[in-house]
């Protein structure tokens, strides 16, 4: 991790969903800062050189990553970005933080440390593996017939969720076969 007060660059781009918090910090660091952020609230005028907000420059139903990534490309060719902090909205993204790094230096956890840590299945096993602590048994599935299978053989009632994903959004309880054919279907769906 990099102590970002301390690093030996003078502009940074910061990238999320709410960038005004992590643009503040950094211009009382003294950087030159520059945002792409999707609201574009009055308060982030105040802590940043420039900004782009997302929504008023992306098309109505546009990628929210992908307007991000198109966004701080043009910034970083206008000014000149020495690093890039990530702030929220990026984290199931790691296609679109790949892209941002190609700008500049992401400061903080790269998107291959980003892809394993939000990865449910690998995170288990290595908590169990290597610290010892109990965690529900998981099974990655495929498609719908290897869910039903892995239901059945985890026992009714089951959880499912996407294998990606945080703050315990998009998990649903099963009680059944039907339940997780339905659940499924909609988690597939992007639900």
């Amino acid at each position: 991790m990099v102590n970002w007060c301390n690093a030996m660059m003078e502009s940074l781009l910061v990238v999320g969903f709410n960038a005004r918090p992590i643009a503040a910090q950094a211009k009382k660091c003294g950087f030159r800062v520059f945002a792409v952020d999707y609201w574009g609230d009055v308060d982030i005028y105040m802590w940043v050189d420039d900004v782009v907000v997302i929504r008023e420059h992306a098309e109505p139903h546009a990628d929210f990553a992908e307007a991000a990534v198109q966004l701080s490309q043009r910034i970083a060719q206008k000014y000149g970005i020495d690093g890039v902090l990530i702030g929220s909205g990026l984290d199931d993204r790691w296609d679109c933080l790949e892209k941002i790094q190609d700008i500049a230096p992401i400061i903080g956890n790269t998107p291959s440390k980003v892809r394993r840590a939000r990865n449910k299945v690998e995170l288990y096993k290595a908590l169990k593996r290597k610290m010892g602590i109990n965690v529900p048994e998981t099974i990655a599935v495929e498609d719908c017939r290897e869910a039903i299978v892995a239901a059945r053989d985890l026992g009714f009632p089951v959880v499912v969720r996407r294998e990606a994903g945080g703050g315990g959004l998009g998990v649903h309880l099963a009680r059944d076969e039907d339940d997780v054919k339905r659940l499924f279907h909609y988690l597939c769906k992007g639900a």
